[in-house]
């Protein structure tokens, strides 16, 4: 379940696979399924989330309502995320945002982001 996680670190630090396990031991592994096959992995510990999607996955239906159905029950857990993205990985920083994420702070390392609902819920009148 894990691979995902672990790709989308070893892409951005070549950390070895042994680190990335132990860093990861006491975070909360959450797969995202569909139809029943494995389609992605999020990590969360506290609010803190990090997902990445099965390299080559693509949705089939609209994306929207997979993120939407995937991170609903988790922000229901706390009633809000963060999630930090390295300065130099802006195809997951422009994704984050897409979400919904806002940015909140940033530091010489990482951009800090915050949500606070459901990402593409339909706003009531």
């Amino acid at each position: 379940m894990l691979e995902p996680i672990i790709e989308s670190i070893r892409k951005g630090t070549n950390l070895p696979r042994q680190e990335i396990l132990q860093y990861l031991a006491d975070w909360e592994v959450v797969p995202l399924q569909l139809a029943g096959q494995h389609v992605g992995t999020a990590v969360m510990k506290g609010t803190e989330i990090h997902f990445a999607l099965v390299p080559g996955w693509r949705p089939k239906s609209c994306q929207r309502g997979v993120v939407k159905a995937f991170m609903e029950p988790l922000i229901g857990r706390r009633g809000f995320l963060t999630t930090r993205v390295p300065h130099h990985r802006l195809t997951q920083k422009r994704f984050v945002e897409r979400v919904g994420f806002k940015p909140t702070w940033k530091d010489g390392n990482f951009e800090y982001y915050l949500l606070g609902s459901v990402p593409f819920e339909r706003k009531k009148k």
